[in-house]
């Protein structure tokens, strides 16, 4: 590293009592935040897997309620309903359901890390600073 070679430099130039003394230099995340990588690294797979199974939890609900409509859909196309207007509506009627459940996350999201803040162990450094991305 840089640092080395200016340390070893300054020593050979200084008549020190204290040249034998070396020098460690240590990124500031690494300074500030400890070893705590490879444990967010694994908390932040948990929570990806977490999150795949919630999506497929909801696919497979969207699945059932859309079996359940069955009857209602070939009714609806019974009555004259053309294709692209049965599909237009179960797309709007999830898109809807979509929309509202995005904003509803985005409400209480702030809610939710605060929540989380506040149950976390006071040793982990800058914890205060967490906020939704």
């Amino acid at each position: 590293m840089e640092i080395n070679t200016i340390f070893a430099r300054l020593r050979q130039a200084d008549n020190d009592p204290n040249r034998d003394i070396g020098i460690v230099v240590q990124p500031l995340r690494i300074n500030l935040t400890g070893n705590t990588r490879r444990a967010f690294a694994v908390l932040f797979t948990a929570v990806v897997f977490i999150l795949l199974i919630a999506c497929t939890n909801v696919a497979n609900l969207l699945l059932a309620r859309g079996s359940a409509r069955e009857r209602e859909i070939a009714v609806r196309a019974a009555l004259g309903a053309d294709r692209t207007r049965i599909v237009r509506q179960l797309f709007t009627e999830n898109a809807l359901l979509a929309l509202l459940s995005g904003c509803l996350g985005l409400i209480l999201s702030p809610l939710g890390a605060k929540g989380l803040v506040a149950l976390a162990p006071s040793d982990i450094p800058i914890i205060g600073s967490t906020r939704p991305a």
